[in-house]
């Protein structure tokens, strides 16, 4: 993962033959298309460390560009957070990995599985409150 900003991170998974990818400051990220922009990837940000930081993104931020452009979001997400993040952020997607690990690179497998069934629950819920307002509002 290379990731280099303040706040947020945009981190990209560099296979050896890709060139750097750019990685930007929230302040500094620049005025894209949306239909030309695929996805960005907003993380944690920690002046020593590149992804996997064990800090938590800042939501609000990420909630604003998430209005803007699709964006997966990471920053230790956790099976006890992920669906606050989900509810504050509208990201597209999540990217999970240290939330779920038992230690250093082993994932627990009841941590994934827990992961998922709030993935699914704040979908299900949120899936029922959108039907439930495009009712109401075409009534």
């Amino acid at each position: 993962r290379n990731s280099h900003s303040n706040i947020i991170n945009f981190p990209t998974f560099q296979p050896s033959n890709l060139p750097n990818l750019p990685t930007f400051q929230p302040s500094n990220l620049p005025t894209f298309q949306p239909s030309s922009l695929p996805l960005l990837l907003l993380d944690a940000y920690h002046p020593n460390l590149y992804g996997g930081t064990g800090h938590v993104a800042d939501w609000g931020m990420a909630a604003s560009i998430a209005r803007r452009y699709p964006i997966m979001l990471a920053g230790s997400l956790t099976p006890e957070n992920v669906a606050e993040a989900i509810r504050v952020v509208q990201p597209w997607g999540v990217d999970v990995s240290s939330g779920v690990e038992r230690q250093k690179g082993k994932k627990d497998h009841e941590k994934v599985r827990a992961l998922m069934a709030a993935v699914r629950n704040v979908n299900a819920v949120q899936g029922a409150e959108k039907a439930a307002y495009s009712y109401e509002h075409s009534a």
